[in-house]
C-alpha cells in the first residue's frame, strides 16, 4: 500500500474525527483535533494558514466591491455587458433603454419556459430600478440611471 503523504494522512485524521461519537460541536472538536493531532497539523499548518489567509482577503475584496460599483450596490450583482434582443442582435446594458432590457425579459421567459430562472429575477430588478426614470426621461439608458441612482446613494 503506497505510503500517504501528510496532507492525506491529515484528511483521513480529519474524517475519523468528523465520525466520532459523540459528535462535539465543530469548534470544540477543531480544538480537540489540534491537541491531539499537532504531529499530523505541523506539516501542512502554513498551507492552512496561507489558505485562511487568501479566503478573508477575498471575503474583504468582495465586500469592498459590493460598496464600490454602483451596480452591485444597487442590485446585488452585476449584469451582463450585453443583453440579448428578440431580432438576434445583442446591445451593451449601459446602452440599454427600458424597453430594450424589457426585450430581453420577455426573451429570457420564452427561453426559460416561464421558469423563474435567476437572470430574469435579474432582469426584473433593473426594470423596476429603470422605470421611474424611464417616465420621465423615456430615452434614458441603464448606464444613466445607474449613475443617477448611484449619486442618490452617496447623498443619503
Amino acid at each position: 500500500m503506497p505510503k500517504l503523504n501528510a496532507l492525506e494522512e491529515l484528511q483521513v485524521a480529519l474524517d475519523l474525527a468528523a465520525r466520532e461519537k459523540p459528535a462535539l460541536p465543530s469548534r470544540q472538536a477543531a480544538k480537540k483535533f489540534f491537541a491531539d493531532e499537532r504531529v499530523l497539523i505541523r506539516p501542512v499548518e502554513e498551507t492552512w494558514i496561507i489558505e485562511e489567509i487568501a479566503r478573508q482577503i477575498q471575503q474583504r475584496r468582495f465586500k469592498t466591491k459590493l460598496t464600490e460599483d454602483p451596480q452591485m450596490s444597487l442590485l446585488g450583482f452585476k449584469p451582463t455587458n450585453k443583453l440579448a434582443l428578440p431580432s438576434g442582435k445583442q446591445v451593451a446594458t449601459d446602452e440599454a433603454t427600458l424597453r430594450k432590457i424589457q426585450f430581453s425579459r420577455r426573451l429570457a421567459y420564452k427561453e426559460h419556459q416561464g421558469y423563474q430562472h435567476p437572470s430574469i429575477v435579474k432582469l426584473d430588478k433593473m426594470i423596476a430600478l429603470m422605470e421611474p426614470h424611464a417616465r420621465k426621461s423615456p430615452g434614458i439608458t441603464w448606464g444613466e440611471v445607474v449613475k443617477i441612482e448611484a449619486a442618490k446613494k452617496r447623498k443619503a
